[in-house]
């Protein structure tokens, strides 16, 4: 049976699968499988999505996607990840009160005489979200810091600086593909595969960290050591 021209284009759009997880992706994949298979299909979905043609929203559902796989990262090394509330649960009710204090509200930032109560609580809750926003920012480097170090092995502690820089790097990488899940800016593909290669590159370092020497090296360093001591 001939194929219908829907028919033809699909398969002209699939995906080729061998080129989907090849190289150092595949390595990232099977790295992510073994430790959880969860967060390893988060991975693969974005792939899936980026190899794809004609999706003017691929980028946007990919980065979903790889935010999902940070988010449940710790799962990695057998944490859960960090319980999750919405900021707009937190909004939903300041936003309300806003509401009934804005009638009270002057175009020059000042307000009526009376309304200095319904100011004062507005401003309270207005500065308890802010904590809660810091609290759960702190929360989250805290746990990701943790992910990062059981994933470089027992008894090894990298520099302060590079365990810093690297961390801040996650944490921005995050927060990047978070918002440009939520279309909270454009972004062009060479950005995005631009931010994609960085969390790939950290996670495979962590994951399937290369040799730092040979065996022959290691064992000529501990002679001269051995030596040295005689």
């Amino acid at each position: 049976m001939d194929e219908t021209p829907l028919q033809a284009e699909r398969q002209q759009q699939a995906p080729a699968q061998p080129s989907l997880l090849a190289g150092y992706r595949q390595a990232l994949f099977e790295a992510l499988r073994r430790r959880d298979p969860r967060v390893a299909d988060f991975y693969r979905g974005a792939l899936v999505v980026i190899a794809g043609r004609g999706n003017p929203e691929a980028i946007f559902q990919a980065a979903h996607s790889i935010r999902e796989m940070l988010e449940k990262a710790p799962l990695l090394v057998g944490a859960a990840s960090a319980p999750s509330q919405r900021l707009n649960d937190k909004l939903a009710p300041l936003r309300t009160k806003f509401k009934k204090v804005k009638p009270n509200l002057n175009g020059d930032g000042s307000w009526e005489p009376g309304s200095e109560t319904k100011i004062a609580r507005l401003l309270h809750d207005l500065r308890e979200l802010c904590d809660w926003m810091d609290a759960n920012l702190q929360q989250r480097k805290a746990q990701m810091r943790t992910l990062l170090r059981s994933l470089t092995g027992p008894g090894i502690l990298l520099p302060s600086d590079v365990e810093e820089a690297e961390l801040e790097q996650l944490m921005e990488l995050k927060e990047y593909f978070t918002n440009l899940a939520h279309h909270g800016f454009s972004a062009t593909e060479e950005e995005f595969y631009n931010r994609l290669t960085q969390a790939e590159t950290i996670l495979l370092r962590k994951l399937n960290p290369e040799p730092s020497a040979d065996f022959e090296e290691i064992d000529a360093l501990l002679q001269e050591v051995s030596d040295a001591g005689k």
